[in-house]
């Protein structure tokens, strides 16, 4: 079994210290209360996911996409355990996705979970054909709006070993 790489990125010139930590969290908002809006990148647009808005067609691609690729998981699972997997992730009111469209085709998801407002959030992210190549700009843009909307500290990312 391997172990996981995470990752953390840090507002520049800010403290991360148990006591601006703990200070965050008071009076912290849920995560309900905020919405991560559109935005473009070159010729990318990334959209809020809605399991239910737009063609039930694009929640196959996405569980598909993901469960083609089991070395993106960091636990071993069936084919329906990881379509199962991003099935409730996807769609946890607790969490934020986003469609990552090119050319009018759904190339990829950002999904924000464990997400303690004004503290920190997990990002997941996937991109259907496999490649970061390109994408530098758009992966910045995403995380800047994250720290603005989420009013974050620190963003955490996990990688499997494999």
């Amino acid at each position: 079994m391997g172990t996981e790489s995470h990752a953390h990125f840090t507002r520049l010139g800010e403290s991360t210290s148990e006591e601006s930590v703990r200070g965050a969290s008071e009076a912290t908002p849920t995560c309900a209360s905020f919405v991560l809006e559109p935005f473009a990148v070159a010729d990318y647009l990334v959209v809020p996911y809605k399991w239910d808005v737009g063609s039930p067609s694009k929640n196959d691609i996405i569980l598909e996409a993901c469960a083609a690729h089991p070395e993106r998981f960091t636990l071993p699972m069936t084919r329906d355990d990881f379509r199962a997997t991003v099935a409730y992730h996807a769609t946890d009111p607790d969490n934020l996705g986003q469609e990552v469209w090119h050319g009018g085709s759904l190339v990829g998801i950002f999904l924000w979970d464990r997400i303690v407002p004004r503290v920190d959030a997990r990002w997941h992210f996937v991109f259907f054909d496999g490649q970061l190549v390109g994408k530098a700009e758009l992966l910045r843009e995403a995380l800047r709006r994250a720290f603005a909307a989420l009013q974050l500290q620190r963003i955490t990312l996990e990688a499997p070993a494999n």
